[in-house]
C-alpha cells in the first residue's frame, strides 16, 4: 500500500457499481406483489458504501488508510525532519551530547524507515558522513545531517515527480 490513489479509485468502482444495484433491487423489491427478495439491497447497499468510505478516507485520509503514504511523501517526511534536527542543531546551540543525541534519533528513525521500503539507499544513508578533519564538534554534526540528507535528496530527486 504504497499510494492512496489506486484505493480511492477502486474505492471509487465499487460505489459506482453497487450503490445504483442497490437502488435498483429497492425499486425492484420494493412493490407488494414482487417476488424479489429484499435481502439483496442490503448486500449491495453494504458493499457500496464500503466502497464509498474508501473512496473518501483515502483521500482524507482516514481509517486505515491514514497511514497510507507515496514514496515521494515518504522521503519528503525523513528530509523535512532532517532540516529540522539541523536547525534544532543551529538554532538552539546544543551541548554536544545533546546535538549527538538530535543527530542519532534523527538517524535512527530515518533508518529504520528506509530499511523498511528502500533497502538500496540505507547502507548509503547510514555511512554518510561529513568531513571529519576540517569540522568539529557542532559544525561536524550539521556536516553530517548535510551529508545524510543529500542522500536522501538524490534518493527522491531519482524518483522524479511522482
Amino acid at each position: 500500500m504504497e499510494s492512496r490513489a489506486p484505493w480511492s479509485a477502486a474505492g471509487g468502482v465499487v460505489a459506482v457499481v453497487f450503490l445504483p444495484n442497490a437502488v435498483a433491487w429497492a425499486s425492484a423489491a420494493a412493490p407488494a406483489h414482487s417476488a424479489l427478495p429484499v435481502w439483496p439491497v442490503y448486500v449491495f447497499g453494504l458493499l457500496g458504501l464500503c466502497g464509498l468510505y474508501c473512496l473518501i478516507a483515502s483521500l482524507v485520509p482516514l481509517w486505515p488508510f491514514g497511514r497510507v503514504r507515496s514514496v515521494p511523501e515518504l522521503l519528503d517526511d525523513y528530509i523535512r525532519h532532517g532540516h529540522e534536527a539541523r536547525e534544532r542543531l543551529i538554532q538552539e546551540r546544543l551541548e554536544p551530547l545533546d546535538g549527538a543525541a538530535v543527530v542519532a534519533e534523527w538517524t535512527l528513525r530515518t533508518a529504520n524507515g528506509l530499511r523498511a521500503r528502500f533497502p538500496a539507499i540505507v547502507d548509503e544513508f547510514v555511512l554518510a558522513a561529513g568531513n571529519d578533519q576540517a569540522f568539529s564538534g557542532q559544525a561536524l554534526q550539521i556536516q553530517h545531517v548535510n551529508a545524510k540528507l543529500d542522500v536522501l535528496t538524490r534518493a527522491r530527486k531519482g524518483l522524479g515527480g511522482t
